[in-house]
């Protein structure tokens, strides 16, 4: 009695194995830019919900503070005027109070809403987040209080009252982070609490660096040009704006009026960093 055959199983050949691997090779090559463009795009909407957050936080500073905006610095001798509790800490520090419970720590124990999830340095050919903050302000709207003018005369703290173009003023944007390794843990891969160039002027009573509509260069590109948009290694305290976001072409900011913005390289200009007198 001849004996039942088991059906035979059909095995891929070589080539239709190949056929899928190509259809999957090309499947993935079509959906991985996709997905990092999209990674992309919600790394810059949380910095943009970050830089809203912060705008509310000036506000509600201003209004605590006889509409004075958050200073980049101040020694305790001077600071009283603008904060009772002779907090010295960076604007950074002093808006944490707003939107979680205030840290003192200028190390890095501050809220995630002045962190950038873009901004990355490399370090030993490792991407790196880092830092305490990744925002800048304009030197003479967040003004230092311990700086000492040429005259002798301290800076004067700028009142959002003073902003009659506040839609129009830049009170932080995307910084600089420093690559420095000899600088401490928590400044290392920081942007500097305040822009480059954007300086105070040289007397309280010096109209120099105030937004003046006459002025032949209030449309140029912002401090003459939008930088070199590179991290810094200088170690200092001062930052350029910049443009992480949209392949380095685009930077976040926030404004005095409170509202925050994508805006692409040559948008800011020195009318966004000259204050109004």
């Amino acid at each position: 009695m001849p004996r039942p055959q088991s059906p035979r199983k059909h095995a891929f050949t070589l080539i239709e194995l190949l056929v899928v691997i190509s259809i999957i090779a090309l499947l993935i090559a079509i959906l991985l830019p996709a997905l990092s463009a999209a990674r992309d795009a919600a790394r810059a909407s949380v910095c943009l919900s970050n830089q809203r957050q912060i705008g509310v936080a000036l506000g509600a500073y201003a209004n605590e503070f006889d509409l004075f905006i958050a200073p980049s610095g101040a020694t305790a001798s001077y600071i009283s005027n603008v904060d009772p509790n002779n907090f010295t800490g960076t604007q950074w520090n002093r808006l944490d109070g707003y939107v979680k419970e205030r840290q003192v720590s200028a190390q890095g124990d501050i809220g995630d809403v002045f962190r950038c999830p873009e901004a990355t340095i490399t370090s030993g050919g490792s991407s790196v987040a880092g830092g305490a903050w990744h925002y800048s302000s304009p030197r003479r709207v967040s003004v230092l209080l311990s700086y000492n003018n040429s005259d002798g005369s301290f800076e004067v703290p700028y009142r959002l009252d003073q902003a009659l173009r506040a839609s129009d003023i830049l009170f932080a944007a995307d910084g600089t982070q420093a690559i420095n390794l000899s600088e401490t843990s928590g400044n290392y891969g920081r942007a500097g609490e305040r822009l480059s160039n954007s300086i105070a002027p040289v007397s309280r009573n010096s109209p120099i660096a105030f937004y003046d509509a006459t002025a032949i260069d209030i449309d140029d590109p912002i401090f003459g040009s939008d930088g070199p948009n590179v991290e810094r290694a200088d170690g200092t305290t001062n930052s350029l704006v910049r443009w992480r976001h949209g392949g380095d072409t685009a930077a976040n900011a926030v404004f005095l009026d409170g509202h925050a913005e994508r805006l692409p390289i040559g948008e800011l200009r020195n009318r966004n960093v000259r204050p109004d007198r």
